[in-house]
């Protein structure tokens, strides 16, 4: 998710807190596919961006599709990534919160 470059910075090799942030994250995702899906102009550029930055085939395939519930999007986002952030964690990665 694209974020204010100091902000990132402070992140360092960090990892955001799963419980304060996920559902946030997820519902900004969400709206994302839902505007997507509503406006032209936004699903033009979200297709330019897709071909750099959305490399993993299930998300398109899975998550942002026409239509698909917000319970099924939050489901699926979370199934994929939860467990790369616990091999994350696991691999020794901090937690990073927010100021």
């Amino acid at each position: 998710m694209p974020v204010n470059s100091s902000l990132n910075s402070s992140k360092r090799d960090k990892l955001p807190d799963w419980e304060r942030y996920f559902a946030r994250f997820a519902q900004n995702q969400f709206t994302l596919n839902e505007m997507v899906y509503h406006y032209e102009k936004l699903a033009h550029l979200f297709g330019a961006c897709q071909r750099d930055n959305l490399n993993a085939l299930w998300a398109l395939e899975e998550l942002y599709v026409k239509n698909i519930e917000r319970d099924r999007f939050v489901k699926v986002l979370e199934a994929r990534l939860k467990p790369i952030y616990d091999s994350a964690k696991t691999q020794g990665y901090g937690i990073w919160l927010a100021g």
